[in-house]
């Protein structure tokens, strides 16, 4: 007797596909986690529902030391996304950092140095990546991203490789 296991992973992608298409949006996530608990096959089936759309956040929207740069926590969801890269296609990078005050000098709102290669090597693992975007604490419109301002002409919203 055949097992829902061994079929072919066309097979099993469109059942999944069509199963979790089946459902509300809000259990779809749940359901989608608790298919990939099941086996390492359907982990890999489920994954590219799960981390299809990964929001990398930086820095947490709360008013506490995390609004900091750590280093260890920046680098703790650079690992986690390398992790997942194979199934991420939309990449949203997103920074939350402290209220901009114009009347204080705030050392800690720029991307640390050291990061920066990090999340570039993070960038460059990720080999299905479509699309690349920038969210930031809405304050002083030089200051809302962890990316340098975008040169004229362009958005801070890109477009990575493939379609």
């Amino acid at each position: 007797m055949a097992r829902l296991t061994s079929l072919p992973i066309d097979i099993l992608l469109i059942i999944v596909t069509h199963s979790l298409g089946e459902l509300p949006s809000s259990l779809r996530r749940a359901a989608a986690t608790n298919l990939a608990l099941v086996c390492k096959r359907l982990y890999g089936i489920c994954g590219h529902t799960l981390f299809h759309t990964y929001n990398l956040i930086l820095r947490n929207r709360t008013h506490s030391a995390r609004e900091i740069w750590q280093g260890d926590i920046v680098r703790a969801r650079l690992a986690y996304l390398r992790s997942k890269a194979h199934f991420v296609r939309k990449l949203r990078i997103i920074d939350y950092g402290p209220t901009h005050d114009r009347r204080k000098s705030e050392p800690q709102d720029e991307l640390p140095a050291e990061i920066i290669p990090e999340l570039l090597h993070v960038l460059k693992s990720i080999p299905g990546v479509v699309d690349v975007s920038f969210k930031g604490r809405d304050c002083d419109p030089a200051r809302r991203s962890p990316s340098p301002p975008p040169r004229s002409g362009t958005g801070s919203h890109m477009s990575g490789r493939g379609s």
